[in-house]
């Protein structure tokens, strides 16, 4: 009986038409297993490749990550935890090492590492969602899995997995395909510099034009908010509103007393 191969994917971008290039089999198994939550997209693979006579099954993605996200917690604490205790030149612990001067503090907590909060940090969900395809390939004996990740940090983890063990992972990412040669990426690297440049030099120069209005304006107001992570509203945005969902609460209460 032919091996089941597992499709892993976060995006759509024309993954039935890289589909269609590996030519399906009548009776192969097929295992589903989307990284977002658009059924839609979801649906639409499954009935092609049910055209082609093709075994689907699907993995629950709430489901998943939820068991994944709880069974590691702890470990992952733990792991955190390790680290601050972690001697550098067998001395002086890490959490030591950042000591605040003239306090008995650690800076070593509020870190990005320390804090371990997933608004500043994807690392924990990547984390997640890289440990939980891990555990349904071994749990169903998978030996081919092809991946359509947006996601570098989950992809390059099970690329590189993928080269200790006996399982074959094929990256079917048209964007990150080495066969379209050397020259098509040197190109590319040359406009995404330009693009890079052009952004830098354009935002400088409106930043000092307006850089006397906006320090006026920040004078006549009566609140600041400050935020390390702008979590903004996409659809307040399309309405030309500002809505930082991390202050949202606050930002609503000040618009009900009229403040704008």
């Amino acid at each position: 009986m032919a091996q089941a191969v597992m499709l892993v994917f976060d995006k759509d971008e024309g993954i039935i038409n890289r589909l269609r290039t590996l030519s399906p089999t009548p009776h192969e198994e097929w295992i589903l297993f989307p990284l977002f939550y658009e059924k839609k997209i979801v649906e639409e693979i499954e009935s092609y490749l049910k055209s082609q006579g093709c075994l689907v099954e699907k993995i629950q993605l709430q489901k998943e990550i939820n068991e994944t996200a709880f069974s590691l917690r702890k470990k992952y604490i733990h792991f955190i935890y390790e680290i601050g205790e972690k001697r550098l030149n067998g001395s002086i612990s890490v959490k030591s090492w950042f000591k605040y001067p003239f306090r008995n503090y650690s800076l070593w907590w509020p870190s990005l590492v320390a804090e371990k909060n997933t608004l500043k940090s994807t690392a924990f969900n990547d984390l997640i969602k890289a440990y939980s395809i891990l555990r349904q390939i071994k749990k169903r004996k998978v030996r081919i899995v092809l991946l359509n990740l947006s996601n570098r940090a989950v992809l390059k983890s099970l690329m590189a997995w993928g080269k200790n063990d006996f399982i074959k992972f094929i990256n079917i990412d048209s964007r990150f395909n080495i066969s379209k040669g050397i020259l098509f990426f040197y190109l590319r690297a040359i406009r995404s510099f330009a693009i890079y440049i052009n952004r830098i030099v354009m935002i400088k120069l409106k930043m000092y034009k307006s850089y006397k209005l906006r320090m006026q304006d920040l004078k006549n107001k009566k609140y600041l908010m400050i935020t390390y992570f702008p979590l903004v509203d996409p659809a307040a945005i399309r309405k030309k509103q500002f809505i930082n969902k991390l202050f949202q609460p606050i930002q609503n209460a000040l618009k009900k007393r009229g403040v704008k």
